[in-house]
């Protein structure tokens, strides 16, 4: 019988497809691996050697993150910066995000150890600096808390563990290079599903994801939230337009648009998009 002859023949074949498969995806997935380590490793580099605290406001955000981190709710107290930080500014505040080159002696900015050496703790240098400190005013206290309380409860876990000044300091930047990594992989298994057939679309969006140069990456700010929060309003909104009567996808995409528009306000621009889906559906 011809067939019946085939037949080993063609389960080889069937074989050979199965096992060239399985191992492309092994490839694949220890290629997304690698991208993902890659994203940990550069934004964990350049937050580790960054001085604090950068002008992007760093100093605020870590603030809300020492206020959060011990049960501050907006309103409940003076928007002053917290004793904490007021000690870590004067201790490990580098000048250059604030002053130039040309304001210092030699035309040299110096260095953060420099510094405190010329205004050790309890000299009249270190009282004028923590004094002008202390007056400062947190117009970040009144911001959206998702950040806040998720890199409070962080900070938390750090000092629990025996961390202390700028030890914590370093650990609540540590925390960017997960949420770096953790968008890589998201975004990969979002796409596998949904790209089975094209590799450029699964991995082309990881690659661009991995070495993406955000700078905001490597500092304490709530913007490195955003990044992963709207990758999960993204994914969402697309299994809502798939799947527009699903009351779980629905839910799901809600909460994460409700904790990206608390984490940075323009996150609002997510919700419009839900309008309009639902009003697609609606007519559908």
């Amino acid at each position: 019988d011809p067939g019946s002859a085939a037949s080993p023949r063609l389960r080889e074949m069937t074989g050979d497809t199965e096992q060239a498969t399985r191992a492309g995806s092994r490839r694949e997935t220890q290629l997304v691996v690698a991208l993902a380590a890659f994203a940990f490793l550069r934004v964990f580099l350049f937050a580790s050697v960054l001085p604090f605290f950068h002008g992007i406001d760093e100093h605020l955000h870590f603030d809300l993150l020492q206020k959060y981190s011990r049960g501050f709710l907006p309103g409940s107290e003076p928007a002053t910066l917290d004793a904490v930080t007021v000690g870590l500014l004067a201790a490990h505040g580098s000048p250059e995000y604030l002053k130039g080159p040309e304001a210092f002696e030699n035309g040299r900015v110096p260095t953060p150890e420099e510094t405190r050496a010329k205004r050790p703790p309890g000299s009249a240098a270190h009282r004028k600096v923590v004094a002008w400190y202390t007056q400062w005013k947190n117009f970040e206290a009144e911001g959206p808390p998702t950040y806040y309380v998720l890199g409070g409860a962080w900070l938390k876990l750090g000092r629990s563990i025996g961390l202390q000044e700028i030890q914590l300091l370093y650990w609540v930047r540590w925390l960017n290079p997960m949420l770096a990594a953790a968008v890589v992989v998201a975004t990969y298994a979002f796409l596998r599903r949904r790209c089975p057939g094209d590799a450029f679309r699964r991995l082309g969006p990881c690659v661009f994801l991995a070495g993406y140069p955000n700078d905001l990456n490597f500092g304490v700010t709530a913007d490195v939230l955003s990044i992963g929060l709207g990758a999960l309003c993204f994914f969402g909104l697309v299994r809502m337009r798939e799947a527009p009567r699903s009351l779980l996808v629905a839910a799901a995409t809600g909460l994460a648009i409700g904790l990206a528009f608390l984490n940075k306000y323009p996150n609002v621009l997510f919700a419009g998009v839900a309008l309009i889906l639902f009003g697609l559906a609606l007519r559908e």
